[in-house]
């Protein structure tokens, strides 16, 4: 009898903590919202489309996403993706607000964004005409934050990853007559070398499926927002078509999308190199993104507690000075995130990546702040805009790659 019941009692531990590892204990929330400027408002747009108009024509939609998380503990993050330039100061001044709406204490709200281009300029304190939509903004995150609370439902992670060949091109090329050209030069007559840099083609996804309610689709893809005609863009997003892509995977297969920008300061997601190292042009490659991510086979994963770090590191300036930067990484069982305040080039997401201690590790740009370009050593030794335009000197891209997979390491061991 004693044997029989150290045996049951055996066999309830294993089976508890196997529960435990499942991820029965997870329960995620999802709330979309559209921040698309209303008709007539005067705004002042970001990126390459800088001037102040009144919205007339939308040719995309720009989406909001928010999650919630909580966890076994009850431990509860909101993580927001906004199809907006950067998370800038006002952005980031909205989560306080957020804290106090929703409950969910202020070190455990994240912001990411897509870095749209065609969406008007987050900062309200150098455009200050888009403090009227800034507001709209943080109202409606403010409910999306309640309602994704409110849609929370226990659910199980699932991770895939592809390889996108082809699908992603570095900025800049060398040509043979040892000078630099951007992928957009059109029909150059001197043929293409090699790319400067190393292109991140991997798509990572990450999947809940819910009890009682739709699956949600993270998706991280690495790219950057190419001007179409003079003046007036189509696409939405980083990704050309992001809120496309979203009623997709939401009407053909009832499937929730978050998007978290990846690796985008050297990289350009509008062309790429064809066998003959000629230029190609991808319009709509929106659709073939989603039919790729929703055909993966996934894989289920242990989750765990939600644990969020947070380091400031201190990297190289043009002149002798340190710049201090925020960095983030989050886990949940076998995935991280890390958000980034930067544009971080490809070599910097592959090596984060390479370095981590998780299978999975999505790597989140132009989230928590903004300090601009932080340009690899490549970069430097080639020049051009990232490098011009950048406050930061040799050596501060690489700092920053260590101090995540540092904080990375640190996390993974509960340090």
């Amino acid at each position: 009898m004693k044997k029989l019941i150290s045996l049951l009692l055996c066999t309830i531990l294993v089976l508890g903590v196997f529960s435990g590892c499942s991820g029965s204990s997870l329960k995620v929330g999802y709330a979309y919202f559209d921040i698309t400027p209303t008709e007539n408002m005067r705004v002042t747009l970001g990126g390459d489309l800088t001037g102040t108009r009144d919205v007339q024509v939308v040719y995309d939609r720009l989406p909001g996403m928010c999650l919630a998380f909580t966890d076994s503990d009850d431990n509860t993050f909101l993580i927001y993706s906004l199809d907006l330039l950067y998370a800038t100061g006002t952005l980031m001044g909205f989560i306080r607000s957020i804290s106090k709406s929703t409950g969910v204490p202020e070190n455990q709200i994240l912001i990411s964004t897509t870095h749209c281009h065609s969406a008007p300029h987050p900062d309200t304190t150098v455009h200050k005409t888009n403090a009227n939509y800034m507001d709209m903004v943080k109202q409606l995150m403010i409910k999306a934050g309640n309602d994704a609370l409110a849609d929370r439902k226990e659910a199980k992670m699932h991770t895939a990853s592809v390889e996108l060949e082809g699908m992603n091109s570095v900025r800049h090329y060398l040509l043979i007559d040892g000078t630099v050209a951007g992928d957009n030069f059109g029909s150059q007559s001197t043929p293409i070398d090699r790319p400067v840099s190393e292109s991140d083609k991997e798509m990572q996804l990450i999947k809940f499926t819910r009890t009682g309610g739709e699956d949600i689709l993270l998706m991280n893809w690495q790219g950057h927002p190419k001007r179409n005609g003079t003046g007036i863009t189509t696409q939405s997003a980083t990704i050309s078509g992001l809120e496309r892509m979203r009623v997709q995977l939401k009407e053909e297969h009832n499937t929730l999308l978050a998007f978290f920008l990846g690796a985008s300061g050297n990289v350009n997601n509008q062309s790429r190199i064809s066998k003959d190292m000629k230029f190609v042009n991808y319009q709509d490659h929106y659709q073939y993104l989603a039919q790729q991510a929703i055909s993966q086979q996934f894989k289920q994963v242990k989750t765990g507690k939600l644990l969020l770090k947070s380091n400031v590191v201190g990297a190289a300036g043009k002149g002798t000075n340190k710049i201090s930067v925020n960095i983030y990484a989050l886990s949940l069982g076998d995935v991280a995130f890390v958000f980034a305040p930067y544009e971080m080039f490809n070599s910097s997401g592959l090596a984060i990546k390479a370095g981590s201690p998780y299978d999975t590790t999505f790597v989140s740009t132009c989230a928590m702040g903004s300090v601009g370009y932080i340009p690899d050593q490549a970069t430097f030794e080639y020049g051009g805009y990232e490098v011009n335009g950048s406050q930061f000197g040799k050596g501060a891209c690489e700092t920053l790659t260590e101090g995540f997979i540092a904080l990375l390491k640190d996390v993974k061991s509960g340090k």
